[in-house]
C-alpha cells in the first residue's frame, strides 16, 4: 500500500460519516464537493518513527475554496520491519482521525460547505480540478 492509496482508504473511513456518499473524482466524472487529499510520509531513522501528513483541501464541483484541514500522525517502526506497510496505514489513520475530529468541531466549514452545495454552480469534469491552483 502506496502513501496515496492508505491515506485514501483513511479519508474514506475517517469522512464517511459526515457525507452522504464518498467516490473517486476522476476524468469526466462529476462532483459537488471535491476533497483534495495531499499526503506526505517521511520517516526518521534516529527515533524510529513514520510520520504521515495529510492537507484536505475542501473546494466545490467548480473549483471554489472552502477551507483546509491538516494533521500529522505519528507511528514507531522501524523501515526493515515486515509491519512498515501496515504501520504506515496506522499513521495515516491517526492523522484523518485527527482531521476527522477538526471537521467536526469545525461549524463555519460544514456551514460553507451546506451553503454552497445549495447554490447553482456548474460542476466541470474531475479532470480539471487538478488545474485549479492550490493554496
Amino acid at each position: 500500500m502506496d502513501r496515496v492509496e492508505a491515506a485514501k482508504s483513511a479519508a474514506h473511513r475517517h469522512l464517511a460519516p459526515f457525507f452522504s456518499s464518498i467516490n473517486a473524482c476522476e476524468g469526466i466524472n462529476v462532483g459537488d464537493m471535491i476533497a483534495k487529499i495531499k499526503p506526505q510520509l517521511t520517516y526518521n531513522p534516529m527515533l524510529g518513527f513514520i510520520q504521515a501528513q495529510v492537507k484536505i483541501e475542501f473546494n466545490l464541483g467548480d473549483g471554489r475554496d472552502l477551507g483546509t484541514l491538516s494533521a500529522v500522525g505519528q507511528q514507531f517502526v522501524f523501515i526493515d520491519s515486515p509491519f512498515v506497510q501496515d504501520d504506515t496505514r496506522k499513521a495515516f489513520d491517526k492523522a484523518m482521525q485527527n482531521i476527522a475530529e477538526q471537521y467536526a468541531a469545525d461549524t463555519q466549514l460544514q456551514q460553507s460547505i451546506r451553503a454552497g452545495l445549495a447554490s447553482d454552480f456548474k460542476r466541470p469534469p474531475c479532470g480539471i480540478i487538478g488545474l485549479v491552483p492550490s493554496r
